[in-house]
């Protein structure tokens, strides 16, 4: 990588020749400026043994840090020290870290208890080309960043089945015998499904995170659940987008709407 002295000196030299740097930053972003709004996913540990079937996500805000591994999640106020460009101190507010409380066994427990000394241990913060690496001097967490191990699912295209419906502050799990898909198309028509009953085609548009939704026709009744609930969210008009890795969630201004998952995900070999 680049050094930021040297950045410098070919933008004085050449105008109009840039320097490269992950996800398109401009060279004198600090460590932190780097870190904010990212997530990041264990790949390996040394130094310590995690619980099987368990991983390590750290996630960065603007002034705020969370943490999870395998069972509660942690928060707290955090800064980087820089010792570098791409490296620095992670110091946690002198508070330190709140955590949910969840009931974990034992295992599970004592690896949130870890995670979270370590985050508290002000370690080593160093940015790699997909991801940073986390340390301590005893032990050495490689991360990747969540956008390249698991990337967001492009909203046309992918076969969104509704499993969750929100209604304000409360959501319920869809019934088993329910079953409704999305599918968005890039000519700007929705097709929406009830497997052995029905479907229908709505126009939509998109502006940023905003779905705008036009006139359709239904041409039957009666579908089991969530079919009701997706065709009242529809004929509201409007709805606010999520997607976050493989889940859509869509919500009316009145507080209503549908969580969706990738279709293809459930599906894929090894899954549950």
């Amino acid at each position: 990588m680049k050094t930021l002295a040297r950045c410098v000196a070919i933008v004085w030299v050449v105008i109009l020749t840039g320097c490269g740097h992950e996800r398109d930053q401009p060279a004198e972003a600090t460590v932190t400026e780097r870190l904010v709004g990212r997530e990041f996913i264990s790949q390996q540990v040394n130094g310590y043994t995690l619980v099987h079937g368990t991983e390590l996500r750290l996630r960065f805000d603007l002034d705020q840090l969370s943490a999870s591994g395998g069972c509660n999640s942690l928060a707290g106020p955090y800064r980087v020290d820089a010792t570098s460009d791409t490296s620095g101190v992670l110091v946690i507010d002198e508070d330190g870290l709140s955590t949910t409380d969840i009931g974990c066994d034992p295992d599970r427990h004592a690896q949130d208890e870890w995670l979270a000394d370590l985050l508290t241990s002000e370690p080593l913060v160093t940015l790699t080309a997909d991801g940073l690496t986390l340390g301590d001097g005893t032990t050495t967490i490689d991360f990747i960043d969540r956008q390249i191990a698991d990337p967001d699912r492009p909203l046309t295209g992918t076969n969104w089945k509704v499993d969750t419906i929100i209604d304000h502050d409360a959501s319920s799990s869809v019934p088993d015998h329910g079953s409704v898909t999305f599918l968005f198309g890039d000519d700007g028509h929705l097709v929406v499904t009830s497997p052995n009953c029905t479907s229908a085609v709505v126009p939509y548009e998109r502006s940023g995170d905003t779905l705008s939704f036009g006139d359709f026709a239904v041409d039957a009744i009666g579908c089991p659940t969530p079919w009701t609930e997706a065709i009242d969210l529809l004929r509201a008009a409007t709805a606010v987008l999520t997607i976050d890795h493989g889940r859509l969630t869509l919500t009316t201004t009145s507080g209503t709407g549908l969580a969706l998952v990738d279709e293809d995900d459930r599906l894929a070999p090894g899954t549950t």
